[in-house]
């Protein structure tokens, strides 16, 4: 993930792609060294693989996509229409029921979509459109926000994960141009997270637990999304401003760590479990996935503000 934040400040700044072009390339490497895509997660590298084919051909990012595009052509859907999160592999099945995650909808979901655009394959748009609307239909809650899972049998993990609609509101922003459904899905978790933001630009771990700590990998990747959607037109002025509130809370979770500066309060990995475990998980600094969120925010906002001098 924080590869992919990279790749978007390399999009918003020729500085930027010139000095870390080896770093797309290192980590390429790295995500080829796995034998084979076994899970949805797994989708996400591709993302990068992307943006090295945008900047010219290469034989390895070209075998890195197709790798994803024949993952997703042979994957099978589950019970609830979507690919299983944790693949199909018998001992994790064992440990937490397949279902529908709205992690899902970042790694695989999006993924497709570019993929299809880029590679000019309408299957896997398709296909990108068809699960994001299965994912609302599985996971959003009448206010607008998203649960963390569903799980087989028909269960529901009922916290409104911050993170999660954060991965939820990324996968709307990129794909609400291309149906109705999802456009009105995003409005509606727009209005509900505008309005559950806390007075520092932040979100709570659990979006509507007000007393729940701050977390700033979850509201990273929600302002992205509200920045996103208002300069593309589908969301108003309010969801710009949440975004830029949200910037100023981020620059204020900044901490020193030995001769850098990285994001504090990003919470480790979660599964789906009751609100206390949420609120119990241990929040650190540096971690990949909350930095690449911080990069996909400040290169957004920095095209946003690019659009806004030119016009």
């Amino acid at each position: 993930m924080a590869v992919v934040g990279l790749g978007h400040l390399m999009v918003a700044s020729p500085a930027a792609r010139s000095r870390h072009l080896g770093d797309l390339h290192d980590y390429q490497a790295t995500h080829l060294r796995a034998p084979r895509i076994a899970l949805a997660d797994h989708c996400l590298g591709a993302q990068s693989s992307l943006q090295l084919l945008r900047w010219g051909e290469d034989t390895e990012a070209r075998f890195a996509v197709q790798r994803v595009v024949d993952y997703l052509r042979s994957a099978p859907e589950n019970d609830l229409g979507v690919l299983d999160h944790l693949g199909r592999h018998a001992w994790y099945r064992r440990l937490l029921r397949p279902g529908a995650w709205v992690d899902s909808m970042m790694m695989y979901v999006v993924t497709a979509a570019q993929l299809g655009e880029a590679l000019g394959q309408s299957w896997l748009e398709r296909m990108a459109v068809r699960h994001a609307e299965r994912f609302c239909e599985l996971l959003q809650s009448s206010g607008g926000l998203f649960r963390h899972a569903k799980l087989v049998p028909d269960q529901r993990a009922p916290v409104h994960w911050l993170r999660g609609n954060g991965w939820a509101a990324v996968c709307l922003a990129e794909l609400a141009g291309r149906s109705i459904a999802l456009a009105a899905s995003l409005r509606r978790q727009a209005a509900a997270l505008v309005e559950a933001q806390a007075a520092n630009g932040l979100w709570p771990t659990i979006v509507d637990g007000a007393t729940a700590p701050h977390e700033t990998s979850g509201t990273a990747l929600v302002a992205y999304a509200l920045a996103k959607g208002a300069r593309l037109g589908l969301l108003g002025s309010d969801a710009r401003r949440a975004a830029e509130a949200a910037w100023h809370g981020l620059c204020g979770a900044l901490v020193w760590r030995r001769d850098r500066v990285t994001l504090g309060d990003i919470s480790v990995p979660s599964i789906p479990a009751p609100a206390l475990v949420y609120r119990c998980t241990p929040r650190l600094a540096g971690l990949a996935y909350g930095v690449g969120a911080f990069c996909m925010l400040a290169a957004e906002l920095s095209l946003t503000s690019t659009e806004g001098a030119d016009s």
